[in-house]
């Protein structure tokens, strides 16, 4: 449960509050009435008692400047304090988080103990009542040099501390960053105190420093090509060098950039997946391009048109690392023989080529799922018109009654998955591990690796004997040098007895470890697939999943299916396609093709296309940079 905390107070030179929240986990209750509750019962009751128990707390100490102060309050018997050092400037307004971890605590409530594992999440506001110009001589940014939480609770060491600490002069240097990055990229802005603050303190996690964080995005510009666009100077120069090789074939879709698509607070971390907030990703034509936002949606378009939903463009680590030098050769003078020498190499020229193929590949894919309902297809749009019309619950159900046999051919795709699933799995597992859950990938790896050891000892064995001329030996013969005969045995146990002399039994026992060491290998996967399949039924018993949320015009009296960017419906999948690339981008088609993508990755940006599963994110392209730890 999370118990609000909030007190306020006066602090000598300056006025304080403290505001946030008390997360008890793992929490065992003690009611002195004795009554029995349910957990929801238990859990409202306690906060009851808790907005009654934190109601009227005061903050207490005193704040002077260039001199060390502690911030303190009183919460349900506990108490909580924050010091600054002497350096910290209360010339402005000062905000500090602190997060405790894993500490344990008894919060007496009257009524009610609560005994638990607390994280703290309190946020410190410290206003001097008298700004002045400029800070005393040496002063410093504030620095929390000390955070407890409960009586003799101490400081906690390590990991389990995680305290940061934003100055007043640092957000009062967020309000001098460009107009966009202030605007959020004109989605969530930097529009209060708060925001700033979470924004420089959740950002530490990359950049780790405020001086780092302002002049990170002191760098966000408009970038000058057709849709415009804000990116990080890094990836702004180079899309712009891509708008200048591509001329009139560059995309005409608005280039949506860094944008801060929700609101800061202290929780939050920068992660690979961060990369709009950061500046370094663009989308183009969203709606030709979505995102498929679901394993399920994958699974669909594999089993009903036999070709995954994803550019097949190599293993991620690889790709990506190819790119980043693609990006830093593409800096060079084109004249320069090693970057010459580079984009003439057999791994660049392949995967630009590969971008090339997979781009019709997966065209003709998205084209394809749109036919795959065959003659059902019409059927399957005059049901979502139903769905459109249907008023309540019961309405949708009898309409969703009806699907089955106009997504037949989709649930007989279903159908041959999993029967070819069940086949690999028959020549890669004996009949007690079939009737258990399928193996996972990662005891397929270790047996197909233990299977790759023991082939190598019989390989060699097997070499031996040739050079010795003893391959027509008999199994048993005790010309057979030491120890080959147990060997022997313990292969044959595994792998099976066959006849024969001893290099014919060798030369068996390979064949048959090479074999079940294949058959393993194309059982990966299938534990997983296994999971999507069983899911992907369920799902298409869902309205959502399959139409939508179609809506029927008041004034033309047509149904359509509302077009989204992310996680669209298998009806926009089936009517629209899910990757529309075209060589001849135009201001009415918005969309792009291989070119633009080839041209991007040799400036250092990987494609969201390349993807896989729910992740599948063809417009989204991001420049390939080097990531905190």
């Amino acid at each position: 449960m999370t118990i609000p905390l909030t007190a306020e107070g006066d602090l000598g030179h300056a006025t304080g509050k403290i505001s946030g929240g008390l997360v008890v986990s793992k929490a065992q209750a003690s009611f002195t009435d004795g009554k029995a509750r349910n957990a929801q019962q238990a859990a409202e009751h306690l906060k009851a008692l808790a907005a009654t128990a934190m109601a009227g707390n005061k903050v207490a100490g005193v704040a002077e400047l260039g001199k060390p102060f502690t911030v303190t309050a009183s919460f349900g018997g506990q108490s909580f304090s924050i010091a600054f050092s002497d350096q910290a400037d209360i010339t402005q307004p000062i905000l500090a988080d602190g997060h405790l971890k894993g500490l344990s605590a008894k919060l007496d409530f009257g009524d009610a103990t609560v005994e638990g594992i607390v994280d703290a999440h309190p946020v410190i506001d410290v206003t001097p009542k008298k700004p002045v110009a400029s800070p005393p001589a040496g002063m410093k940014p504030g620095a929390v040099s000390g955070l407890t939480f409960g009586p003799g609770a101490g400081v906690p060491s390590g990991k389990e501390q995680n305290v940061f600490t934003v100055s007043g002069k640092a957000i009062a240097d967020v309000d001098s960053l460009p107009a966009v990055v202030l605007s959020g990229g004109g989605i969530v802005g930097l529009n209060s105190l708060e925001q700033k603050r979470n924004f420089l303190i959740v950002m530490h996690s990359w950049f780790k420093s405020d001086e780092a964080t302002l002049a990170h995005f002191a760098e966000v510009k408009s970038c000058n090509i057709p849709g415009g666009g804000a990116l990080h100077k890094d990836a702004q120069v180079r899309l712009e060098a891509v708008a200048a090789k591509l001329g009139d074939k560059m995309p005409k879709s608005p280039g949506v950039g860094m944008q801060f698509r929700t609101a800061f607070n202290p929780t939050m971390t920068m992660s690979g997946a961060s990369m709009h907030t950061l500046g370094y990703a663009i989308d183009y034509d969203a709606n030709q391009m979505p995102r498929v936002g679901r394993k399920t949606m994958a699974q669909l378009v594999k089993s009903a048109t036999g070709r995954p939903s994803n550019l097949q463009l190599g293993s991620y680590e690889s790709r990506r690392a190819l790119i980043k030098t693609m990006g830093e050769m593409s800096q060079l003078p084109d004249d320069d023989k090693k970057k010459q020498e580079f984009f003439a190499s057999k791994a660049a020229t392949e995967l630009i080529d590969k971008v090339g193929t997979e781009t019709a590949r997966l065209g003709t894919t998205s084209t394809m799922f749109q036919q795959s309902l065959g003659d059902q297809r019409d059927a399957f749009f005059a049901l979502r018109d139903e769905m459109a019309d249907a008023k309540d619950l019961a309405a949708r159900k009898a309409v969703m009654a009806k699907l089955p046999p106009v997504i037949k051919p989709w649930l007989d795709s279903i159908a041959r998955a999993e029967a070819e699933l069940d086949g690999r799995a028959k020549a890669a597992l004996t009949p007690e591990e079939l009737a258990k859950p399928l193996p996972t990938d990662g005891t397929l790896n270790a047996r197909q690796a233990a299977l790759q050891q023991r082939q190598t000892k019989i390989d060699k064995a097997l070499a031996d004997l040739k050079a010795q001329g003893k391959l027509e030996l008999p199994a048993d013969s005790a010309e057979l040098p030491k120890g080959l005969a147990k060997d022997l045995a313990s292969w044959s146990k595994d792998l099976g007895t066959f006849p024969g002399t001893v290099g014919d039994q060798l030369v068996k026992l390979s064949e048959t470890a090479a074999t079940r060491r294949a058959a393993l290998g194309a059982l990966v996967g299938a534990a997983n697939e296994r999971e999507q399949l069983t899911k992907l039924r369920k799902d298409l018993e869902d309205p959502t999943f399959v139409f939508g949320n179609p809506r029927r015009d008041k004034k033309s009296g047509k149904v359509e299916t509302p077009v989204v960017a992310d996680t669209p419906s298998a009806a926009q999948m089936v009517e629209k396609g899910f990757f529309n690339p075209t060589s001849a981008p135009t201001s009415k088609s918005l969309s792009f093709g291989a070119q633009f993508m080839q041209e991007l990755m040799k400036q250092g940006f990987d494609v969201g296309g390349a993807w896989a599963g729910e992740s599948t994110d063809s417009m989204h392209m991001e420049l390939v940079v080097g990531r905190p730890g």
